[in-house]
């Protein structure tokens, strides 16, 4: 009998974890801006595959001026997306500079500054950060 849940263009009976199209939860990633802006955070609210979510940010969040500066004030005010964020960095080796809200690979510097050049934070061993320009916003006391 196939499978109702599966992906696959044509009805599956192999095993769930021979289905080249079933995801693993951990596969997927949390759009750190989900409920704002009517983030729906992918297709049924699981997420976004590794190579959707950059698309899904640069095109949903931040692809005008004023949507860059909400999603800036949102970093720099709430520590939850804060956190989400820095999840979603890590899981793709990127960061972002907060000037601009350009996604970059670690070992890349943002150029896009004029004379100004924001240093990669990728140091050989571990990264520097995460998120340039703003920090970790403080945590609210209950």
């Amino acid at each position: 009998m196939p499978r109702v849940n599966c992906s696959c263009p044509e009805p599956c009976l192999s095993p769930i974890s021979q289905c080249s199209a079933s995801q693993n939860a951990n596969d997927l990633f949390q759009c750190p801006f989900r409920g704002f802006e009517g983030c729906k955070n992918g297709v049924g609210g699981r997420g976004f595959v590794r190579g959707y979510i950059v698309k899904h940010l640069t095109d949903k969040h931040l692809s005008n001026d004023e949507g860059k500066e909400r999603c800036r004030d949102r970093i720099q005010n709430n520590g939850a997306v804060y956190a989400l964020w820095e999840d979603v960095l890590q899981r793709l080796k990127m960061w972002l500079c907060t000037q601009c809200m350009h996604l970059h690979a670690w070992r890349k510097c943002c150029k896009v500054h004029g004379s100004v050049i924001v240093p990669a934070p990728f140091t050989g061993g571990d990264v520097e950060f995460l998120i340039h320009g703003i920090p970790k916003p403080a945590e609210e006391e209950a």
